[in-house]
């Protein structure tokens, strides 16, 4: 698209955006796109699902340098951060094993939809190993004395992996080995990584969890993305594949985020979500080295989930851990109401998917996003997700639809 075709279409895209009642972007920004959306115009057409949304400057280069990457100490010293929780007394309700409590707690349910993910391209595994061989010669090294028991870190990890039941049963561990970087088995955990930014008025680096959801989307938690009262989030970059400061995919910078109207206005932790559309880099798009994930909304809130994150409570945030468990229990508030899942994972999780019918062997009728880490109360061993209906559905396709 020319110049002036990527002017008006911008224009008409404000301009429906303005009628729609959405909230509007910072009047700082202003459009620059890696490339060119498919159905960006028939989202916003739909009035009832407009988001708030924010274009990036266009002093973000589209080629992304190693050397203006974070350094691994800036990395390991950033902040998680730590959103806004509910301190009151939980009023969540247990579920019964055979009580999804849809029609109750999810009245904007729409008929069910999924879409399934892609693997990597199958040259992007030397590729990278070529871009970044330092981080992959440095990263295998880790593994290794990791799972010899020898790394200089860890000390920092927990005595035991057994799940409290105090909160609802769970299994939680982590994440890692050589098999993790395959194209084919285990590809999806390429697909989950860090999220580092600087919230306004904040100083230094904050971190939050992400995952690729289509060929340039990246979803997270709205929390991750924008701070009412303080703005968007500034500097966003996500390190896919990320483990203990190394970056074995490089670093990815954003082009266009979306977040929920509910979570602009009011921090609504029932629409507690937000997709990233990532910036090329040397004419790729994030999934040719990565591959993405399957996602769906509408279905029964009742599912067997893998939770995955980088929680500051569990190895300090340095490895990706998952927390395996059923629904147990929703949380009432308005919107569909959030469901909860026994697992410790805290601070630093926010923005990691919920996967069910997770397999990292497999792609099409597996690994499909239903979710994202969100908040935790006092005191409890749940993490809560939003619901994910239409709404999210909506998101999830306008991300996808950027090639």
């Amino acid at each position: 698209m020319n110049r002036i075709g990527k002017i008006f279409a911008v224009g008409l895209f404000m301009a429906l955006l303005i009628g729609a009642g959405t909230a509007p972007y910072e009047p700082e920004t202003h459009a620059q796109d890696g490339g060119t959306p498919s159905i960006f115009i028939p989202l916003v057409l739909d009035f009832s699902n407009a988001a708030a949304f924010q274009e990036l400057t266009e002093d973000v280069p589209d080629q992304v340098q190693l050397d203006d990457t974070l350094t691994r100490d800036e990395m390991l010293d950033a902040e998680i951060l730590q959103p806004e929780y509910d301190e009151d007394a939980d009023d969540a309700a247990e579920l019964s094993p055979t009580d999804d409590g849809d029609d109750d707690h999810d009245p904007t349910q729409a008929d069910p939809l999924f879409d399934p993910g892609e693997f990597p391209d199958s040259e992007s595994e030397a590729l990278a190993r070529n871009e970044f061989s330092d981080e992959w010669a440095a990263l295998e090294s880790d593994i290794a004395g990791f799972l010899e028991g020898t790394e200089e870190d860890t000390e920092t990890e927990p005595e035991s992996l057994a799940g409290d039941t105090s909160n609802g049963l769970y299994t939680r561990y982590y994440i890692n080995g050589n098999r993790s970087f395959g194209t084919g088995s285990g590809f999806m955990w390429r697909t989950i990584g860090k999220l580092y930014f600087k919230v306004p008025g904040n100083s230094g680096w904050s971190s939050c969890t992400a995952s690729v959801v289509g060929r340039r989307a990246v979803i997270t938690a709205g929390h991750c993305v924008y701070t009412r009262g303080k703005g968007w989030h500034q500097d966003i970059r996500f390190y896919p594949g990320y483990q203990n400061g190394y970056i074995p995919f490089g670093e990815w910078r954003p082009s266009w985020i979306r977040t929920t109207n509910q979570w602009y206005n009011s921090s609504s932790l029932a629409h507690d979500y937000a997709v990233m559309v990532m910036q090329k880099r040397n004419g790729r798009n994030i999934s040719y080295y990565t591959g993405y994930n399957g996602y769906m909304y509408g279905y029964s809130a009742t599912q067997h989930w893998h939770s995955f994150g980088y929680p500051s409570n569990i190895g300090g945030g340095r490895w990706p851990i998952v927390c395996s468990a059923q629904t147990h229990r929703r949380d009432s508030r308005s919107g569909p109401d959030p469901i909860g899942i026994g697992c410790d994972q805290t601070y630093g999780a926010s923005g990691g998917p919920w996967i069910v019918n997770y397999s990292p062997e497999y792609r099409s009728a597996k690994n499909y996003v239903f979710g994202v880490n969100s908040y935790i109360k006092v005191g409890k061993k749940t993490i809560y997700s939003p619901y994910f209906d239409s709404n999210a559905g909506n998101m999830i396709r306008w991300g996808r639809g950027f090639n």
